[in-house]
């Protein structure tokens, strides 16, 4: 799908609801930005959910979206004029489609022209099996059906005619598309390929907004290679828990698990869990998409499907008749659309306002899908420039960086850590079954398992039936100071920052751990909470992962601390901190031995020991996952226990800064007052 929108501001609503409704794998956007703007537009108000985006926002701006599912690449011809985005989509291993979208000014000057002209040039000759190419080049002087023009040699519409010949592409648009009242309607939006059989028909369609564009929308025909991962899912939300709670009581868990080593323990309980999901939650094969056929906007309802369809019903009869009083009956239900548009997304927006503190997930679900961007992973470039396209090799690729930024530890010069003085040392915990009831209880059922595949939805409809067992595998564990095997492995995702997509240097890796292991280190991160607060050991300038402090609350303590200073005519030199790869980088020796000097030991560090060492974490991509890599320093991301281990590690740090210091978690501020003396 392709249209120039004529700047985009407040016109994404509209689009979604035209993506939702069409679903196209590729879409084209040309003069995204108002003219002579003093703003720029971000990544993030262009952002589509399911799609990743290219942007470029040089001159008018443009932005081109890939589903996806077609793991889409960004591509930078040779001295690529900056009137152009390309990205690479592969169609199989050896065939390749690229596409771009191009703008190009009515007022452009020789060097614009020549610059379109010569980067068309580079891309048509490069070895890729389908070209495809959209946007508004503005040269009504040339007729496409004959493909001749009524010009000198020396003009432009010549050139640019002489370049699409001379590179053997193919011009698909014949009819008008752009329409103004009281003007001459014009074909000015093109797209091109390099077969002419790719493209059978075109649709043209009422423009978005208030653009005098048509919207275009074609089919190429060309391999789709998706990536497709098969997988047994298994409806969760659907299960019989009441037969399941009945299969789990019948066993006298007691019994079962008396004399049993805490490896065997778990297996059978593990076993046994396994067992009742076979059972009692329906499961099937599958061959699934990373992303389905687009949802409509949560906004959408009856009324504005209802204005939408007007305007396009009024746009194809003006079209046909092109009568002005056709196009005075348009303008009204372009206007009514807007109007009701607006409506529907205010009323949305005000509803997840209103229900933002009961609800506040469906929240930061909506401000997520307007900031962030989430696509599957393209093919990789190692650091030699060869590609890398299967996924067992990039999940390899990713493992062995996120691997690169272990700290290798000298045990043997671990500076000396003083004791410090404690009420009472912490050398275990203790809790009851009603303890593990209620976390069980707690758990939020919508999210995913780990690596042992224990859903949390289980845990909590049979938290009753549950609760004993576990509570005897959690004081087993504890008393011996040891965790089982599998609650050492963790399965890494790689999430996209910022920058190149093709580059793992890029990403940053979010883990999922096993749930089961996550209830006990709740009551684990309890007690050594409650004993850091006990012992008044907790840093005042510490905001992050403490109960009562927040991002926030730092950033009021520092505003006050700038405007007393301000205020005295003061001045404030300031540094701000980003330790990189913090989570990742802990030494494990250094951060026991800080634990130690808190007071906490016994059984217990005995047992955190063994969370923190001889850990493996593997990288999983569409299903299939990397080979396993040991863990050789960091607390584990994903876990509930991490963030407390981090913030005991860096604790101390206002201890040895002598200017002022407020962190949230690694992120830091230093500064101090300064004076012209």
């Amino acid at each position: 799908m392709y249209t120039n929108v004529d700047t985009i501001t407040n016109k994404m609503d509209e689009l979604n609801a035209r993506i939702a409704d069409t679903d196209p794998d590729i879409v084209g956007l040309t003069e995204i930005k108002p003219k002579n703007a003093s703003w720029n537009l971000s990544q993030q108000e262009v952002n589509i959910d399911g799609y990743t985006a290219f942007l470029n926002l040089s001159g008018r701006g443009l932005v081109l979206y890939v589903k996806n599912c077609f793991g889409a690449v960004e591509y930078q011809p040779n001295a690529c004029s900056k009137d152009t985005v390309w990205c690479t989509i592969k169609m199989s291993k050896t065939n390749t489609l690229v596409v771009g979208v191009a703008y190009r000014s009515p007022n452009a000057n020789e060097q614009s022209n020549v610059s379109i002209e010569a980067t068309i040039k580079t891309v048509a000759e490069c070895n890729f099996r389908y070209f495809l190419l959209m946007g508004d080049f503005n040269f009504p002087e040339i007729n496409w059906i004959s493909e001749s023009t009524n010009v000198p040699d020396n003009h432009p519409a010549q050139s640019f005619l002489s370049c699409i010949q001379d590179s053997f592409l193919c011009q698909h648009v014949y009819e008008p598309t752009h329409y103004r009242q009281k003007q001459a309607a014009n074909v000015l939006d093109l797209v091109f390929t390099n077969g002419e059989e790719l493209v059978n028909s075109i649709q043209y369609t009422d423009p978005v907004g208030s653009s005098h564009h048509v919207t275009l929308n074609w089919t190429i025909t060309c391999y789709q290679h998706r990536l497709n991962t098969k997988a047994v899912i298994h409806s969760y939300s659907k299960g019989d828990y009441t037969e399941m709670q009945k299969f789990l009581s019948d066993f006298n868990w007691d019994e079962k698990l008396n004399d049993l080593s805490l490896e065997n323990m778990w297996r059978v309980i593990k076993d046994t869990i396994t067992e009742a999901v076979k059972r009692y939650v329906p499961s099937f094969s599958a061959s699934t998409e990373p992303t389905p056929r687009r949802k409509k906007p949560p906004w959408m309802d009856e009324n504005v499907k209802t204005v939408l369809k007007g305007k396009k019903k009024a746009y194809a009869r003006y079209l046909k008749s092109r009568n002005g009083a056709d196009y005075v009956d348009y303008a009204k239900h372009r206007n009514m659309a807007k109007t009701e548009l607006r409506r529907a997304i205010r009323n949305y927006e005000k509803d997840i306002a209103k229900k933002a503190r009961r609800n506040p997930k469906a929240f930061y679900r909506y401000v997520n899908g307007k900031v962030k961007g989430r696509g599957i992973i393209p093919d990789l470039t190692d650091s030699d420039g060869t590609a890398v396209t299967e996924n067992f090799d990039k999940a390899n690729a990713f493992n062995g960086f996120f691997s690169s930024v272990f700290t290798n530890e000298d045990t043997a010069n671990i500076p000396y850590q003083s004791n410090k003085s404690v009420k009472e040392p912490l050398l275990n915990i203790t809790f009851s079954c009603d303890d593990v009831l209620k976390l069980l209880l707690g758990l939020k059922p919508d999210k995913s398992p780990g690596p042992d595949l224990i859903h949390p939805r289980v845990l909590k409809e049979c938290a009753h039936v549950l609760a004993r067992p576990l509570f005897i595998l959690y004081k087993k564990s504890l008393d011996d100071g040891n965790i089982p095997l599998d609650w050492k492995t963790g399965h890494v995702t790689p999430i996209h920052k910022k920058g190149s997509r093709a580059d793992v240097a890029n990403y940053r890796p979010v883990s999922l751990t096993s749930v089961v292991c996550k209830v006990l280190e709740k009551l684990v991160r309890n007690a050594i909470l409650d004993h850091m607060y006990d012992n008044d050991f907790i840093s005042n300038y510490q905001h992050g992962f403490l109960p009562g402090r927040s991002c926030t609350t730092q950033l009021l303590e520092v505003l006050d601390k700038w405007t007393e200073i301000l205020d005295n005519g003061g001045a404030l030199d300031v540094v701000y901190l980003d330790l990189a790869k913090a989570f990742d980088s802990v030494p494990h020796k250094r951060l026991l031995t800080k634990l130690q000097s808190y007071g906490i030991g016994g059984g217990l560090l005995q047992w955190i020991r063994s969370f923190l060492l001889d850990r493996h974490q593997r990288v999983m991509i569409a299903g299939i996952g990397s080979e396993w890599a040991p863990v050789l320093s960091g607390v584990p991301q994903g876990s509930v226990l991490g963030p407390v281990l981090f913030i005991c590690y860096i604790n101390d740090m206002p201890n040895i800064v002598s200017s002022l210091i407020y962190m949230y978690a690694d992120d830091t501020k230093i500064f101090r007052e300064t004076s012209d003396s």
